[in-house]
This record gives structure tokens, sequence and C-alpha cells, in this order.
């Protein structure tokens, strides 16, 4: 089936290579640098290769697990830092009733987590508290006393002993949202009780946890006095300049596509109440591609947190601050997905090698499918 294509060649030169971010305020943007193209070949092999994945049909995917055929998405946004081509491609399948652009909205889902993990090593190489310190020195009085001392490295690393969701979400009655609404008395009622909170592994084992990113993400926010969305703002997104990446309940409800589940069903973009730093941000391939391009290229104020979030610090190596550290196809790569009922997202870069990917789309279950097309990605513009 043939997709709807379009190509933009972005100019990421408001942080573009060699451009010093200063304090916190807007970085003034810089249109005509940081633009990498090699010409119509590459442009052309890399929108190939995405086409691929959008139709109606299934398609050969090689993710970290190995080879597996997969479904095809309908809408795709993917956003490519590289020496010879920087730009965004957004795909559609035939009869989609709107085809994305790079200024359409999605939610990032667990893509949220890498951003809570960035404020917090923000706040530890800025001397604010250190790695080690206590949540429950950061929390306020309502929540404080029911996390024990547990740090803030556990947290985001994912190694606090925290079950993976509260038990007390809405699993039954709201499945493609379990997490809306939830509220800091709900929160504190789970912290109570052990069989609603803790899992069943050892601390300082890595299980993967909503429940303990979310907890540390309340304790920035209750540290500052500031709601999630002013936290971001403040503290991240305004230096970049990331005008349209919000919290899904200060995002334009005009500008999101409808999720669609993988048995077909509409799925809206889910929220997480008090629950949102691990997974409520909604993003742009616009914005995305600031956020990548700084990751790639770390300088300026953001340089020493990106520094400390993308040092592997729990997991055998494999696990940094809400990061994951990746050996694929001969490539060792930082990188974060995201999934819910009805989007996906994911996010892969390397520092070292110069480049970086994201993929967005409005098909839930799809996590592993964007994996292997940003791995298909990286290595074309690699042997390019």
């Amino acid at each position: 089936m043939r997709a709807l294509v379009m190509v933009s060649l972005v100019g990421v030169g408001c942080l573009a290579p060699g451009l010093e971010l200063t304090g916190t305020s807007p970085v003034a943007p810089l249109p005509d640098a940081g633009v990498a193209d090699a010409g119509p070949t590459i442009r052309e092999a890399l929108t190939s290769r995405a086409q691929a994945f959008v139709g109606s049909g299934t398609v050969q995917i090689e993710p970290l697990s190995g080879p597996e055929t997969a479904s095809q998405v309908p809408t795709l946004v993917v956003g490519i830092i590289s020496p010879g081509f920087t730009g965004v491609i957004t795909l559609a399948r035939d009869g989609e009733p709107r085809a994305p652009t790079s200024s359409t909205l999605y939610p990032l889902s667990s893509i949220t987590k890498l951003v809570t993990g960035l404020l917090a090593a923000r706040d530890v190489v800025e001397g604010e508290y250190a790695a080690d310190a206590g949540l429950a020195s950061l929390l306020s009085a309502d929540l404080a006393p029911l996390v024990g001392d547990r740090s803030v490295l556990e947290a985001v690393t994912h190694t606090a002993g925290f079950q993976a969701n509260p038990m007390n979400l809405a699993f039954t009655t709201m499945p493609l949202s379990p997490a809306a609404g939830y509220s800091r008395a709900q929160l504190a009622t789970c912290l109570a009780a052990a069989g609603c909170s803790m899992a069943r592994i050892p601390r300082g084992e890595y299980l993967y946890s909503n429940l303990g990113v979310g907890l540390l993400g309340l304790a920035l926010q209750d540290r500052r006095g500031v709601d999630f969305e002013t936290l971001v703002s403040t503290r991240l997104t305004s230096v970049l300049q990331m005008t349209d990446t919000h919290t899904r309940a200060a995002s334009d409800e005009s500008r999101l596509l409808m999720g669609v589940t993988p048995t077909g069903l509409a799925a809206p973009a889910a929220t997480m109440g008090v629950l949102g730093p691990a997974g409520d941000l909604c993003s742009t391939g616009d914005d995305l591609m600031k956020l990548l391009d700084v990751l790639v290229h770390p300088r300026g104020p953001l340089a020493p947190a990106i520094a400390l979030a993308t040092t592997p610090a729990a997991n055998s190596g494999r696990v940094a601050w809400a990061i994951d550290v990746v050996n694929a196809r001969s490539m060792r790569l930082l990188a974060r997905s995201g999934e819910q009922a009805g989007f996906s997202s994911q996010l892969m870069w390397s520092p070292a090698l110069g480049v970086g990917v994201f993929a967005l789309t409005n098909r839930g279950a799809s996590s592993k499918t964007l994996a292997s097309l940003s791995l298909d990605l990286l290595g074309l513009v690699l042997v390019e």
C-alpha cells in the first residue's frame, strides 16, 4: 500500500554543534546552520526503508530480541541526525484521515522518563542534592514517611524495589488508560500497603517501574513547589526552545492524532494522573529534533546533566538514568522507548558515532517495530 510521504530537512541550527547554550533563557535560532544532506541517495534510502513500515499489512523486523514479523503502522514520524543527513520524514498509509507533519503532536509515553531523569540529573550536578539523597527528603509530608530510605538513584534506575505499577490503578474499568486521574491520596494508600507498591524482588535488582519514576517526578515537583508542566518548562524545554512539548493536559487536543490498539480499537492518548512524570508528555517531530540534537552533541548548561544521566548505573551496566544502554548490530547505543494502548515511541542515539534517531506512531504495542526501524535507519546513515 502506497504511503503519503513528506521529507523535510530540519535546520536544527537552533542547537547546532558549536553553539553554546548559556543560562536557562531561550536559545536564539540559527536557521541555516546544522542542516546536513548528502543528496537524494541517502534521503531516498531512508524514506524507502521507513515507508516499508507503514501500511495495513506486516513487515519483517529485527529488534534487539531477534527477527520476527510485526504489523505495519498507520502513521509514522521519524527524525534523523547524522553527519550525512539531518531531517524529519513523515508518512501515512492510504486512507488515513490525517497525515502527520513534523508539527503533529504524539504522546511520548515512557520517553517522558528520560526527561524526568535529566531533570533529576541536572539537580544533582548543580549541587542541589546528591544522587543517593532519599526521596523522603524531597517529598511532601503526605508521601515522605511512606517511601523508607529509597534514593533518587534507585528510583531513576528502577532498582528501588517498587512494583511496575501501583496495584490500585483502574486496570479493569479503564484498560486503555488505567492511571487516568490517579491521585496523591490513592498513591499514599498504595505506598502504605506493601502488596500494592512493593515488588517481589530484592531491593537493588532491576524492575522497570512506572511507580518508581513517577514518584521521583513527584519528589522533584514537591521540592520546587511546582507542577510537572512547569518543572519541565523551566528546567529543560525552555533551554532547548522546545515550545511544543507539554503534559497531556496542557497539550492542544486538536493536534493529537487518534491512537489505534493492535486490535484496531480507537485509543485516545492516555493520561497518568500524579504518575505523569513516568509517561505523560506529548511532543512533535520538530521538538524532538532539538532534544535529540543536544543528546547527540551534548553542550551548554545541560551537558553535565546529560553526561551523568547517560552513565551506566545499574543492571550490569545496561541502565543509566531512565535510559537503556544497548549493544545492537555492532553499535553501542543509548535508548528510551515508550508504549501505551494506542501509541508507541522510540529514541536511539550515540554521541560517539554522532548519530541519533526518533520514531513516533499512533499504533500501540509497536515499540519493537520502531526499535527495528531505528536500527535500520542508523545502519543506513552510518554506511553512507
